[in-house]
């Protein structure tokens, strides 16, 4: 694998080249109603006149509470019986596990991802080839969702439709960890 990690320089995150399928790991959502490193979901992705786009956020959060509520009322209970811990503690520790699962997907899908300050000189590139202007930093990635490179640049994760990046990183590997 070239040294950037998906077959280009730092900064230009291409489609899965044929001979590295096995790498790509979300083939089965569709870009074009999903969005992908490169571009946006596409308009005419309705059913039914209902824009899907927003709805993997949504059933994440659904699918989180629907799990959750199964915790609570069938899995802990049994739990607490074979242990023989009191249910109101691992009630108390599976809610305050849950609150800051939610919490962080929130902050994920809401946050800026890091871009560059605004008065950085290498956002916007110069045509002019005698300007000084200096090169972006490692790892920094054009985003469509953005005017400005987002630093540290991760990946775009389609059920937070959002950017990961230097600012919600840690967050994002927290909200992974927690749930």
């Amino acid at each position: 694998m070239p040294p950037h990690g998906r077959g280009g320089p730092p900064g230009q995150h291409g489609q899965c080249e044929p001979q590295c399928e096995e790498e790509c790991a979300e083939e089965e959502c569709d870009p074009a109603q999903c969005g992908a490193e490169d571009r946006p979901p596409l308009a005419e992705s309705l059913v039914c006149g209902i824009d899907t786009r927003p709805m993997l956020p949504v059933l994440l959060a659904i699918s989180t509470v629907l799990g959750a509520l199964c915790m609570m009322v069938l899995q802990l209970p049994l739990l607490s019986l074979k242990i023989g811990i009191p249910e109101a503690f691992s009630s108390t520790c599976f809610l305050v596990l849950y609150a800051a699962t939610l919490g962080l997907m929130v902050y994920c899908a809401l946050a800026d991802p890091g871009q560059l300050p605004r008065d950085h000189a290498a956002s916007i590139p110069s045509q002019d080839s005698s300007a000084l202007i200096p090169d972006l930093p490692r790892r920094t990635h054009t985003s469509w969702q953005y005017k400005r490179p987002v630093r540290r640049y991760d990946h775009y994760c389609r059920w937070l439709t959002n950017c990961i990046g230097l600012l919600n990183h840690r967050e994002f590997l927290a909200m992974l960890v927690v749930s």
